[in-house]
């Protein structure tokens, strides 16, 4: 589940006024953590979203011209995750490549709850309290890749490589990556002959 001590950036496209403010009030309210958001409403605005780097881009799949998504995954990239937001009836293939759909009937937990799986924190997380994300951000701290290989890896931006990195430290009380390569061994997060490669 996201806390409060973390921060995602979201992007939201839409060219509706009353839309754009409608979603990020209705985020601010059902999110347990920071939020920074970053308006789309014109074509002139997505020059800042390139240097904010979102974590989520939620998205009219409605819109057409500069705003579809094959358009703004283009000015965009492909590094954060697409979230559609319906505001009518569509078909399925109208929503394919979106990792997620908010709709204008949603409730709170229902926003939440896919925020949270999006974001890697999902109910069932083990004992040790670490998303499958974090799992996989720890084998490449293991690899000694730095948090810019990490992002492009696992197509994410560097600053959400950074907030769960804190989160891991956090959740274990791990401060050194040769620390939480011994964690990732003894977990069998990784296989030590992988860590001897890398030596």
């Amino acid at each position: 589940m996201l806390h409060d001590h973390e921060i995602i950036k979201i992007a939201v496209v839409e060219s509706s006024t009353i839309l754009r403010l409608g979603v990020m009030s209705t985020l601010s309210r059902t999110l347990d953590c920071g939020v920074e958001y970053l308006e789309i409403g014109t074509p002139q605005d997505f020059g800042k979203a390139v240097e904010f780097e979102p974590d989520i881009i939620v998205l009219n799949p409605a819109l057409v011209g500069c705003y579809n998504l094959k358009h703004v995954k283009q000015k965009l990239g492909e590094k954060a995750l697409y979230v559609a937001l319906i505001t009518m009836p569509l078909d399925n293939a109208a929503l394919e490549g979106f990792s997620g759909t908010i709709s204008l009937y949603d409730n709170p937990d229902d926003i939440h709850a896919m925020i949270d799986r999006l974001m890697g924190y999902e109910e069932g997380e083990e004992n040790s309290g670490l998303s499958e994300r974090e799992k996989d951000i720890i084998k490449g701290v293991v690899r000694g890749l730095p948090n810019k290989c990490i992002a492009d890896e696992l197509n994410l931006s560097v600053h959400t490589i950074i907030t769960h990195r804190r989160n891991i430290a956090k959740k274990l009380q791990i401060h050194s990556a040769s620390a939480l390569t011994i964690y990732a061994i003894s977990n069998k997060l990784v296989d030590i002959n992988e860590v001897c490669k890398n030596i």
